[in-house]
């Protein structure tokens, strides 16, 4: 599996084998999950497969509208880009 990204305006491809999501729940207070330390459990589990967190729409760094609706897409979407 791969995802192309932009890092610093270069072209970037990751390639990554055994993918997983780790998502946040409905946010209590504000910051991003970096801030929320999921980046120490994203360590973790990297001995065994390839983390990967992110904030749903409208939540830390992420940009749109906070929607349910949104975050339904949002992992479909990030999903969608590691096949």
């Amino acid at each position: 599996m791969f995802v192309d990204i932009n890092i610093s305006g270069n072209f970037t491809r990751i390639y990554a084998e055994n993918v997983v999501l780790i998502c946040h729940g409905l946010p209590a207070e504000p910051g991003s999950v970096v801030e929320k330390n999921y980046d120490k459990l994203a360590k973790y589990f990297s001995k065994y497969v390839t983390p990967v967190i992110f904030d749903f729409s409208g939540c830390g760094l992420s940009r749109k509208e906070f929607r349910l609706k949104n975050w339904v897409e949002d992992v479909i979407n990030i999903a969608s880009s590691f096949s």
